[in-house]
Formats: structure tokens, C-alpha cells, sequence
């Protein structure tokens, strides 16, 4: 299994306001859509609320303390987590707490930094200071979105996933 992470941020860091992204960004979303269609995706409570409804052609996987139940998403405690070894590839697409706990044992980062602030009431401001870029796209602004900047991170050597996950 190859774990990734995948986010977008404002320029202050900002990724989610009251458990939506705080911007419309239609490059972005097809960014997520081609690296994550087929794909599991892992995500915290908050992130698996903000969905209106699971997104087509993926697994949602909602990582909590307590019972999710909800139509299209599968609860797993941290004790399940290796049980996603059957997927090739996993997204881990937040919140903050989620990418901060699984931010060492990425393999690949996918970011999309998005040239404006919002409002925002969580942020992650993660270092790359240990990842290398492997791939850059600069997305001019248009009339009715801000410029974006799409990186692709590879993480050289990620931790080995505790067998707890």
C-alpha cells in the first residue's frame, strides 16, 4: 500500500472553514479528482461531514474515536488502518489532526497552493524541508478564481505505518 496525502492551502495555511474548503476552485477539484479516482481515501470526522455525499469511484474511509454511520462511508479506528493494505494506493485528505498524525509515513505529497487568504478556522503549515519536489504547475488566475500552484512531493524515506496505524 502506498500512502499519499493530498490538501490545498491559502497562502496563511488555511485548508477548512466550519468543515468546508473556504473557496471554490474548480483546478483544484479536478486535481483531486484525477489523482484520487479509483483510489481510497482516508479522513478525519469533520472532513467526512463536509461532504454533501461520498464521491463517486472511491472508498471513503473515516478514521475516529467513535461510530460513524453514514450512507457511502466505512468507520475504522486506528486499530484498522493496516486492514487498507488491499488498496494500491490510500489518500489521507485531512483534517489537520489527520495529516499531522500520518504526515511522516507519506510516500507522496499532492499540494495545491492556492494565491489568495481566506477565511479560515484550521490550518496545517507542514515542513518539506525532508521531501523532494518532483513536479510543479502554475495555474494563472482567472476572472473568477485566485492562481493555484500544483506540487508533487515525494517523501525518499517514509516511516514504516505502526501496526496500530
Amino acid at each position: 500500500m502506498s500512502l499519499s496525502l493530498i490538501f490545498a492551502h491559502d497562502e496563511s495555511g488555511g485548508i477548512g472553514l466550519a468543515n468546508a474548503l473556504p473557496w471554490k476552485h474548480s483546478d483544484d477539484l479536478q486535481w483531486f479528482k484525477a489523482k484520487t479516482q479509483g483510489h481510497a481515501l482516508l479522513m478525519g470526522r469533520h472532513t467526512a461531514d463536509g461532504f454533501k455525499k461520498p464521491l463517486p469511484g472511491r472508498e471513503h474511509y473515516v478514521l475516529s474515536r467513535t461510530p460513524y454511520q453514514r450512507e457511502g462511508f466505512q468507520w475504522i479506528s486506528t486499530s484498522d488502518v493496516p486492514d487498507l493494505q488491499r488498496h494500491q494506493t490510500v489518500f489521507v485528505i485531512g483534517g489537520a489532526q489527520i495529516f499531522d498524525y500520518y504526515w511522516p509515513y507519506v510516500s507522496q505529497v499532492h499540494r495545491t497552493l492556492i494565491h489568495q487568504t481566506h477565511e479560515c478556522d484550521t490550518f496545517f503549515k507542514p515542513s518539506f524541508s525532508h521531501l523532494m519536489l518532483h513536479q510543479r504547475t502554475c495555474m494563472d488566475a482567472k476572472p473568477y478564481q485566485a492562481a493555484a500552484t500544483f506540487e508533487t512531493w515525494i517523501n525518499p524515506r517514509p516511516q514504516p505505518l505502526p501496526p496500530n496505524g
